[in-house]
């Protein structure tokens, strides 16, 4: 198992320490092995580990692309305009970590074998390695969710694809078969890949006309969102309001490959209040990434939620990156709550902390794991105070024991249980003890 590094992250400015608290979020990125035909390498070891894949996806490429572009049009999102998919001499699959796997295309069909465990995008490139289309799966999904993937299934077959400018759709639809989410885990899986999706449909972010993971590099964002989850009201389970949302966010795009670290600006489209803005730079000299985060004021006229549309981080090496964040006003309500409930002993200490998964409206998540990475749980007393902290607890994982620790509820200002999830964006939900 590979791991990125670990990072304590500030909070999202001031008024906000009681939501944010001294919450230390870790993320952990695994890279399967197995065997199969095509080649795999991952960002996250340096783009240079190779694997093989236990699961193949096929199909058959258009024999022209169709030049309509009504349906790209109405995506809020910056990406190539039609082209001839027709002409792709590879199909390159990858997951939000930076995982490729890659195989030919012969004669315009295509055989990748991939390790299921990961949301994972498909594209097509012609021989100079440029970007000729993607695989748009259904119902607003641009990759493929293979953390959910129907017992004994080791091969998808997608039939004949379709296109409509750069989106290739499949006569045999995955989703809600061989790969089961169900409609309310379907909705969230859109709402988390929102960012993914856009590197699915414009994996040039470095503009240069080669896709990035065929030259060793790898661009990816992610949000970083603060929620206010609602408030226990004297009970040992909070009440979830209807209504919560996320009150303030950080946008960070993740450069794996490349070490042009000097300086780097951001500028959003039009409405986002962002022109210029200087970034805050992390580096990770052992893999090669350097990181450049926005961190808007909260305090600001900004939204609690970034403007839809394109993102360009200018860097002191002379790079211009550009990616997209979907339209998210939809945020909020699509959201998964990681909901406790609090146990306590004789004494009216903590005894234990379990917690369930649903959506806003309060549709349960019957699968977290399918959605989630892992969870970090936080106790906070006094304000802005952790006494208990268990990070990184894997998604299958419910509940925490606090044997011998002693922390008084009635003393205890609040819980914050936080969650990564497949696309590395990172949720801070907060539930106050009032």
């Amino acid at each position: 198992m590979q791991h990125e590094r670990t990072e304590g992250l500030p909070g999202p400015g001031p008024g906000w320490a009681w939501l944010a608290g001294a919450l230390a979020l870790t993320l952990a990125c695994s890279v399967d092995g197995g065997g199969g035909p095509a080649s795999a390498t991952s960002a996250a070891g340096g783009l240079g580990s190779t694997s093989g894949g236990t699961l193949t996806l096929s199909g058959t490429l258009p024999t022209s692309s169709s030049a309509s572009g009504a349906s790209v049009a109405a995506l809020d999102r910056v990406r190539p305009g039609p082209s001839d998919v027709s002409a792709a001499s590879t199909v390159l699959a990858f997951a939000a970590d930076g995982t490729t796997w890659t195989a030919p295309v012969v004669g315009g069909a295509f055989s990748v074998a991939v390790d299921p465990g990961a949301a994972v995008g498909v594209v097509f490139a012609g021989s100079a390695g440029q970007f000729l289309g993607y695989l748009e799966p259904g119902n607003g999904i641009s990759s493929l969710p293979l953390t959910d993937v129907a017992s004994g299934v080791t091969r998808i077959d997608l039939g004949s694809l379709t296109a409509i400018g750069p989106a290739l759709t499949p006569a045999n639809p995955p989703l809600g078969t061989a790969l089961p989410l169900t409609v309310a885990e379907q909705s969230v899986y859109v709402q988390f890949s929102g960012l993914f999706a856009g590197v699915v449909q414009n994996p040039d972010v470095d503009g240069n006309g080669v896709i990035d993971l065929l030259e060793g590099k790898y661009y990816h964002p992610y949000l970083t969102c603060w929620v206010d989850g609602g408030s226990f009201h004297g009970a040992l389970r909070p009440t979830v309001d209807g209504t919560i949302g996320i009150q303030a966010f950080n946008l960070t795009l993740v450069a794996n490959g490349t070490s042009d670290a000097a300086s780097a600006t951001v500028t959003g489209p039009a409405g986002s209040g962002i022109a210029g803005q200087a970034c805050t730079i992390t580096t990770a000299s052992a893999d090669n990434t350097t990181s450049y985060s926005l961190y808007p004021d909260p305090g600001s006229s900004l939204s609690a939620v970034p403007v839809a549309g394109s993102y360009v981080f200018s860097t002191g090496g002379g790079a211009t990156l550009a990616i997209t964040v979907p339209d998210q006003s939809d945020a909020s309500s699509a959201i998964v709550i990681a909901v406790p409930t609090v146990a306590l002993n004789a004494d009216n200490t903590i005894n234990s902390i379990s917690w369930v998964c649903q959506t806003r409206s309060g549709a349960p998540i019957a699968t977290p794991s399918a959605l989630i990475r892992s969870f970090d749980l936080e106790i906070d007393h006094p304000i802005g105070t952790a006494v208990y902290s268990a990070n990184n607890l894997a998604a299958s994982e419910s509940s925490q024991t606090l044997a011998g620790v002693g922390i008084p509820w009635d003393s205890t200002v609040g819980i914050h249980l936080a969650y990564t999830d497949l696309f590395q964006n990172r949720y801070v939900i907060a539930f106050t003890n009032d």
